[in-house]
């Protein structure tokens, strides 16, 4: 574990090589972001003056005499850099800052040490290429040329006693300095992340928000449209009521027929019509038959 008093300034140097130190200048670029790299070592220069501030007992933020109180070690995102992830170490204003300001430090066991970012999780180490240019890399294997680092405090003269670096202000931490981060974020705008990696605090934040707000949209002109439809429907629903008195009985209609009675008038064939004789052809009516 490694041990740091922020009254005291430190120098960095990797694969214990004391000659170079790791410097991080000024915020020059429109006061909100500088530069990381290396040169000759040299105690005197406010750059490579660094204060561990410590967030918990592994986990540190990192800001130089030269950056002042409000800059900090962060990482980014370059589509420049050719390492795979393209994630570079560089000096933010707090103002900007998000969780890759937050830098665990873990002993390799030889007396050196790896540091490891918090938006990108522990399986991307801190690292000087040949070139002298830092990336984080995931490239863990031996002999970790590279992501081997060194620390070494200046006391006395160089020592901090500045009350403005005995808190951090960042906006996602408390001013005493005491907010744990949440290792496993990706860096902003960085479009890889290791396994351990996933959306910042923010982020999700923000999405969650959007897909509360999609889903009241979504209910509000559902309902909207339940209704209309009701009431579209609602001339075509209506049934014509049934009486409510029972309903009336007809009389039925019965014709009978009855025999004539003696009173009922009788129509007669004539007296006369019917007493008349029978008539006779006369005889030489029929021809005699002949042979």
């Amino acid at each position: 574990m490694a041990n740091f008093d922020s009254d005291f300034w430190y120098q960095l140097f990797v694969n214990q090589n004391p000659s170079r130190g790791l410097i991080g200048t000024s915020l020059f670029n429109d006061g909100e972001r500088g530069a990381v790299l290396f040169e000759k070592a040299n105690s005197s220069h406010t750059a490579q003056r660094w204060q561990f501030h410590e967030i918990n007992s592994t986990t540190f933020v990192l800001r130089t005499q030269d950056g002042g109180a409000d800059g900090y070690l962060a990482a980014f995102y370059n589509s420049n850099e050719t390492t795979p992830g393209q994630t570079r170490p560089r000096m933010i204003k707090n103002t900007l800052a998000d969780e890759s300001v937050y830098w665990t430090v873990t002993p390799w066991g030889d007396g050196t040490f790896f540091l490891t970012n918090g938006a990108n999780g522990t399986a991307w180490h801190l690292m000087r290429k040949v070139n002298g240019g830092l990336v984080l890399s995931s490239n863990l294997s031996e002999p970790h040329d590279g992501q081997r680092w060194t620390f070494k405090a200046w006391q006395g003269v160089n020592n901090v006693n500045n009350a403005r670096y005995s808190t951090i202000n960042l906006p996602f931490a408390s001013a005493t300095g005491t907010a744990v981060p949440t290792n496993g974020a990706s860096t902003t705008g960085s479009p890889t992340s290791s396994g351990s990696g996933g959306l910042s605090t923010g982020a999700q934040a923000a999405i969650g928000a959007s897909i509360g707000g999609v889903a009241l949209i979504a209910l509000i002109v559902g309902l909207l449209w339940f209704l209309r439809r009701r009431k579209q429907k609602a001339p075509y629903m209506q049934q014509a009521e049934l009486p409510t008195d029972p309903p009336t009985e007809l009389a039925p209609t019965t014709v009978k027929y009855e025999m004539m009675h003696e009173n009922a008038v009788k129509h007669e064939m004539p007296a006369q019509a019917a007493e008349a004789p029978p008539v006779e052809l006369p005889g030489n009516t029929v021809a005699p038959y002949a042979r």
